[in-house]
């Protein structure tokens, strides 16, 4: 796969436009309100497109499908193991490596908003990332300029709502304009957050230069994702591990997962970075009443202790 992105960013966003004026991917410009909590920053997106979306616990359920359970009375799909609709061809824009498709979100919150699945549609969601997902990954950012960032929900307590292994390409807060600008991924703040800031437990490896390789990544997330495994006491035999994932082309970054929600309020690999996706004005008031930093520390493994609750 190769990008240009002084050309081909535009025909991206042209395609994305189309695709929601047809009605094929959700898209509604979010609400946004920004807030700091303990030093922490917050950007709550309050967005209609993902009133549609069906909840983790309804959607993760195609590993205990047979093959023809998962071919039966649905949707076309991604590969008869997936459980991500393919409503219209122009939603994959590529494949990658041969091992991954790149293609819209059917419910988008960002302007774009593209997911890496994999091509064997039996990979899934609470498998931990290999060399190959991962070698995709490094393929995109490298050749999109620094225009994007990579998430992955390791699970349903990670935030995953789709089997389908998967990873999400978000906007980079760095790319967008100006007006825009506001929120950042914590390990980008300028000047750095005190310590003490981050309320939850996380691991971070930074790279000495932005063309690291496919295996040098892949060795970096192994390296974090064992850490995760010894603070949440999981044994080396069990290949489930609650976990969330965030790429650069500066730095991945692992963070252990204690619980899926708390009290109903819950984040994906973003959220935990602070960039919170909410339904309603409902959710974003149960967040702040029960104090944000806390609530990720909470799904987390707390830093510290901080009030809320």
């Amino acid at each position: 796969m190769s990008l240009n992105l002084d050309h081909d960013h535009e025909r991206l966003l042209s395609r994305f436009d189309s695709l929601v004026a047809s009605g094929v991917v959700t898209y509604h410009p979010s609400r946004v309100t920004e807030i700091e909590d303990h030093g922490f920053k917050f950007r709550y997106e309050i967005t209609e497109s993902l009133a549609g979306k069906p909840a983790a616990e309804l959607a993760i359920r195609a590993p205990e499908l047979t093959p023809a359970q998962l071919s039966a009375s649905r949707p076309q799909t991604f590969g008869s193991g997936s459980d991500i609709p393919n409503a219209h061809p122009d939603l994959l824009i590529t494949t990658i490596n041969d091992t991954h498709l790149l293609v819209v979100n059917k419910f988008a919150v960002f302007r774009p908003h593209l997911l890496l699945l994999t091509v064997d549609s039996y990979q899934r969601q609470h498998l931990p990332l290999s060399l190959v997902d991962l070698k995709a990954a490094r393929t995109f950012l490298t050749n999109t300029q620094d225009r994007f960032y990579v998430i992955f929900n390791c699970g349903v307590n990670a935030g995953a709502s789709r089997s389908h292994k998967h990873m999400q390409v978000l906007p980079h807060p760095d790319a967008l304009p100006p007006t825009a600008q506001g929120w950042r991924l914590f390990p980008d703040y300028d000047p750095p957050l005190v310590s003490g800031s981050i309320p939850f437990v996380y691991f971070i490896r930074h790279f000495e230069r932005s063309a690291v390789s496919g295996p040098e990544l892949f060795d970096a997330y192994t390296h974090l994702l064992l850490k995760c495994r010894r603070v949440l006491n999981i044994p080396d035999d069990q290949v489930e591990c609650p976990h969330n994932v965030v790429i650069t082309t500066k730095w991945i970054l692992t963070i252990p997962r204690s619980k899926e929600n708390v009290d109903c309020t819950t984040a994906n690999s973003a959220g935990m970075m602070g960039s919170v996706w909410l339904r309603n004005e409902k959710q974003l008031e149960k967040w702040m009443a029960q104090g944000p930093a806390w609530v990720l520390s909470q799904l987390g493994l707390p830093a510290e202790e901080l009030p809320g609750g």
